[in-house]
This record gives structure tokens, C-alpha cells and sequence, in this order.
């Protein structure tokens, strides 16, 4: 029987504090499958698009030198910057107010468009400068083009933001594996004709105009030919909030690439910025599949604070239950997998690739204080949070830079991380009176189980020092998926229990329908 306060597993099957409950209406129960299908496209599509997406990256990664994914890097976190002060935030404002109509939707239209065009036309005069300023003249023609990709995504902004507040989820699956398809096509078939950092971008402009198009053949909306002022001032009411975190988290979040680039070079920006993404963007991607079902739930039922933390710690240890093996043999098979997989122009990269694994288990965790500032409204005390802690990251990131490697600056994130991780924790969880030994308790089980599983694979690894690379990283894997399910099944982790009862419940009803 289900706690009277609701759990996450509630919220994923439809039991006490369903989707439909909380993030639909309590007045429109027959939304229930409606609900649960958006989850489960949501979660599906997730799964395929980072297996897509991964596997074409790691192609990319071997085709593209180091070089080359430096000044693409540098390039990102220029035009980035810019498409975070033009990013108005009020496509996002569609699906959380509740009053919404055309006018509301043409406004955020017309506002993201003029913003994204703004910080376009300044990227595009002033690229000669800012690629002095980052000491590429080499990415002076990729800031245009990237600039160009700012104004193509702001157009499908609006269509996205009405799939994402009716539960279109199938049709945002469909067009997420497409847009994934198409960058990975364009960026690998660039990388072989030996375009380097030209197959960079233009799969990443690519992207971002088919999921553009797709928005618009799903959703069929344009925007209607008059501008209102009203409705605009409505949707800045919320956005406004969330503007200067935006800004300030990327600052934060982009900071080291900035300093990694502009005083090591695009080499060793190259190895850090790669070994990040291939550890920690997949880590952020699971975190934000469980966040897109869970955020809008949490500031639903927000005043009803014990009910927020079942739900929010239950999601946290679904997390960690992912998250914390994948990292674990990642930092232990990682020079394995780079000499097989990405090649010798990599295998600089090791330390750095095995630094951030242990980054990749804390992280996630962090990601989620995001749900929370949320969910209460508390965007003010985000912004204060990020304002007092982000100089921290980044004086820490300067020091790592002074050391002169990437993996100094791996290390210098990574201490930085971990020091700072209790504090961002607890400021966050203490919004609904949840207290760091919750987290540590939520946490226990896979993170014992990942230990030992861990073990096993670094035994493995020695047992077969005399054999090939591809043979300890293929025992190493199978050796460390075995025993950790081992250890979750002893354990009785209720991750493990969830995803045992849904397949059961699945093929349970597929049973009777196949007799028949």
C-alpha cells in the first residue's frame, strides 16, 4: 500500500499522487494514460536518443582531433553566453502558467526571436574581436555560423513549449530522435570528408533546424500577426525571476572552459571539454528525463512538504541508482575504453576522463537543488546561493588552470565539487526539511552496491592484466552489471524492486491479450 503522502514510484505508475493528480489537474482523472504515456515516451526516447547520440560522439571523437574540439568548445561558450542573455525565459513561462492563450504564445514568440536576433547580429559584427579576444582567430567564420543557429533555434522555441504543456510527449520523442539522427549523420559524415571543427557546428545548426521543423509540423501553430504588449508583461512576471540564475549558473558552469581556452589553449581544452561530455552530459540528461516529469509535479503540491520530500528523495536515489555504477566503472575501464574506442590522440585524456567520473557521481545529485528552487518559488535564494558559491568554482578552476593541464583543472572541479556539494544540498533540502544524512540515507544502497561491484571490476582488470584491452573492458563490464544487479537484488534496493514490478506489470498485460 502506497504511504499517504506519495512516492515517485507513485507518480511514475499512476498510484497515490499520480501525474494526473499533479501535473494535469486533480479534476481530470481520465488523463491518467495520457500522463503515463507522456512518461514513458519521455523516458524511452531518452534511452535511444543517448545510445544515438553517444555511439555518433564517440565516431566524431575519433575522426576529430583534440584541436578541433577545443576551438569548437571555446566557440560553444562564446555564442552561449550570448544565447543566455537573449534567452527571455518566457517559452518557459507557456507551461507553467496556467492562463494561456494566443496572444500569450505570439508574444514569447516574438520576443524570443528579436532577443536571439540581437545577440546574432552582435555575434556576427563583432566575431573578429571576440575571436581575438579568445586568441582563435581560427573560429571567427564558426562564431558566425553558430550566431546564425542562435536565431534558427529561437524560432521553434514556442512550438516545443506547446508539446511540453499538452503532453505531446510522443511527438517530442519523434522529433528528438530525428533532430539526434540528423546531427549524428551530418557530424560523422563531415568528420570522415576531414572537415574537423566545420563538422562540429554545422551538426550542431543542423540540429537545431530540423527540431525547428518538427515543431512546427507537430504542433501546426503560428504566431498571430499582432504583437501584445499585456501578455508579454504577464509571462515576465515568472520568467523574470529565473533570469539572473540562468545567467549566473552559466557563467559558472562555462567558466572553465572560458579560462581552460583562453590561457592553456585549444588542445587542452579539447581534452577536458571532451572527457566532460562524454561523462557528464549523459549523467545530466538522466537527471533531467526523471526532472521533466518530477519539476512541474513538486511545485504542484508544494505546500504539502512531506509529500515533496518521498517524492524528491525517491527521484534522488533513482539517480544515484543509475548514475553512480555507470561512473564507477568508468573511472576504473577508462583506459581501456580510450585506446579501443576514441583512439591514440586521446589517451592524453585518460587522467582527466577519470578524474570526472568521480565528479560525474556528485553532480547529478546537485543538479536536483534546481527541482527544489523551483518547486517553491524560491528563484531569490537560488540567485544568492549561485552569487556567493560561483566565485568559489571558478577562483578553484583558475588555480587548477595555473597547474597548466586539463586534468589539473579536472582535479581543481572535482575537490571544488565535492567541498561544496553538502552546502548546496542542504540550502536546497532544507526548503522542504530534508537534512544531508535523507540524502546519505537515500543513497546508502547503490552506493554500496557500486562499491562492490566496483571491486570486482578492478580485481578483474588485474586478473586479466596480460590480456588484450578489449578483453578486460568487455569482462570488466559484464563482471560489474552482474554483480551490482547481485548486490541491489540483496539489498532489496526498491529502484531495482520498481523496475522489476513494471516489467512484470507489463508483460502481465500483454499475457492475456496474446492468448486471446
Amino acid at each position: 500500500m502506497s504511504e499517504p503522502g506519495g512516492t515517485f514510484q507513485d507518480v511514475v505508475t499512476g498510484g497515490v499522487g499520480s501525474p494526473t493528480e499533479i501535473v494535469v489537474s486533480d479534476e481530470s482523472p481520465a488523463l491518467r494514460p495520457k500522463v503515463y504515456r507522456a512518461i514513458a515516451w519521455s523516458s524511452g526516447a531518452s534511452v535511444f536518443i543517448q545510445i544515438i547520440s553517444f555511439s555518433a560522439a564517440l565516431v566524431v571523437t575519433r575522426l576529430v582531433s583534440p584541436t578541433d574540439f577545443g576551438r569548437m568548445a571555446l566557440a560553444v561558450v562564446v555564442v552561449g553566453f550570448f544565447g543566455i542573455i537573449s534567452e527571455t525565459g518566457l517559452a518557459t513561462s507557456l507551461t507553467q502558467r496556467h492562463q494561456i492563450d494566443r496572444r500569450h504564445e505570439s508574444a514569447a514568440f516574438y520576443v524570443q526571436v528579436a532577443a536571439s536576433a540581437g545577440a546574432a547580429i552582435v555575434i556576427v559584427l563583432g566575431s573578429g574581436l571576440l575571436a581575438d579576444l579568445m586568441r582563435q582567430p581560427a573560429i571567427r567564420l564558426v562564431l558566425v555560423l553558430l550566431g546564425c543557429g542562435l536565431v534558427v533555434g529561437s524560432l521553434g522555441a514556442v512550438p516545443r513549449a506547446i508539446l511540453i504543456r499538452d503532453l505531446k510527449m510522443q511527438r517530442i520523442a519523434m522529433i528528438d530522435v530525428s533532430t539526434v539522427i540528423t546531427s549524428g549523420v551530418v557530424g560523422v559524415t563531415l568528420a570522415m570528408l576531414g572537415y574537423g571543427v566545420w563538422a562540429l557546428a554545422w551538426a550542431a545548426v543542423c540540429s537545431a533546424g530540423v527540431s525547428v521543423l518538427g515543431g512546427y509540423l507537430a504542433t501546426g501553430w503560428t504566431p498571430a500577426a499582432k504583437f501584445s504588449r499585456t501578455a508579454a508583461r504577464d509571462l515576465f512576471v515568472f520568467a523574470r525571476p529565473f533570469y539572473g540564475y540562468t545567467l549566473i549558473n552559466y557563467l559558472v558552469r562555462n567558466g572553465d572552459n572560458f579560462l581552460v581556452g583562453r590561457f592553456l589553449g585549444p588542445l587542452q581544452l579539447g581534452l577536458y571539454s571532451r572527457a566532460y561530455a562524454l561523462l557528464l552530459v549523459p549523467t545530466r540528461q538522466t537527471t533531467s528525463v526523471i526532472g521533466g516529469s518530477l519539476q512541474v509535479s513538486l511545485a504542484r503540491f508544494a505546500s504539502d512538504k512531506p509529500r515533496s520530500r518521498r517524492v524528491y528523495l525517491e527521484a534522488c536515489s533513482h539517480i544515484v541508482f543509475i548514475v553512480m555504477p555507470v561512473m564507477t566503472f568508468g573511472a576504473i575501464l577508462t583506459a581501456d575504453f580510450v585506446r579501443i574506442v576514441l583512439g591514440p590522440q586521446w589517451v592524453a585524456a585518460i587522467p582527466t576522463i577519470q578524474i570526472l567520473a568521480i565528479v560525474g557521481i556528485v553532480e547529478p545529485l546537485v543538479a536536483t537543488c534546481g527541482w527544489l528552487y523551483f518547486a517553491q518559488g524560491r528563484a531569490d535564494l537560488s540567485l544568492r546561493v549561485s552569487l556567493l558559491l560561483g566565485p568559489l568554482y571558478l577562483a578553484a578552476i583558475a588555480v587548477g588552470v595555473a597547474a597548466g593541464s586539463a586534468a589539473s583543472v579536472a582535479m581543481a572541479y572535482l575537490l571544488i565539487s565535492v567541498a561544496l556539494a553538502p552546502v548546496l544540498l542542504a540550502t536546497a533540502g532544507g526548503l522542504i526539511g530534508i537534512r544531508l544524512r535523507d540524502y546519505a540515507r537515500c543513497c546508502r544502497g547503490a552506493f554500496v552496491s557500486s562499491l562492490g561491484a566496483g571491486a570486482c571490476v578492478l580485481a578483474s582488470r588485474q586478473l586479466l592484466v596480460d590480456s588484450s584491452s578489449v578483453t578486460r573492458l568487455i569482462v570488466g563490464l559484464a563482471v560489474g552489471s552482474v554483480v551490482y544487479l547481485l548486490l541491489a537484488r540483496a539489498f532489496k534496493l526498491p529502484q531495482l524492486v520498481m523496475a522489476l514490478d513494471l516489467l512484470a506489470r507489463k508483460f502481465g498485460r500483454q499475457k492475456p491479450e496474446a492468448q486471446a
